[in-house]
């Protein structure tokens, strides 16, 4: 949501009109495009529509769910993880995190780009915040 200004929530008293905006931030995969939209909910319509050079928003939950099947065979990641005496990658929790705009290295800004954290489960179903085991410091990318 794109809130109102605080001065006009505060100023607010029952029947007035109260401006409801949103903000929605899209990608055009064959472009690798960003595009930022704010879309007036009252009056149904789209206020603004921006193009954000050099930035692609967070990861899509497919990509999420590409990146961890990718990494559960990669015979480089299986090596390490193998090295450290993991063999059982159900223990593995692949926990991915994508870059921001402030902090996505200018070389790889024409990328979808982000590092993952691997964490060693006690068992399968076992609580990843409860996880005190770090399966390796390397990321990959």
């Amino acid at each position: 949501m794109q809130e109102p200004p605080k001065a006009e929530v505060k100023a607010w008293t029952p029947g007035d009109a109260m401006p409801r905006k949103a903000i929605a931030v899209l990608w055009d995969r064959e472009n690798n495009e960003t595009f930022e939209g704010v879309v007036d909910l009252a009056a149904d319509s789209v206020a603004s529509w921006t193009h954000i050079p050099d930035v692609t928003p967070n990861f899509t939950v497919d990509e999420y769910h590409d990146v961890d099947e990718a990494l559960r065979v990669h015979p480089d990641v299986v090596k390490v993880l193998s090295e450290r005496g993991i063999t059982d990658m159900s223990l593995v929790l692949i926990d991915v995190w994508t870059y921001g705009r402030e902090v996505m290295p200018e070389q790889w800004r024409d990328r979808r780009l982000g590092w993952c954290d691997l964490w060693l489960r006690k068992t399968p179903t076992g609580n990843p915040t409860r996880t005190r085991s770090r399966a390796s410091n390397s990321s990959w990318t």
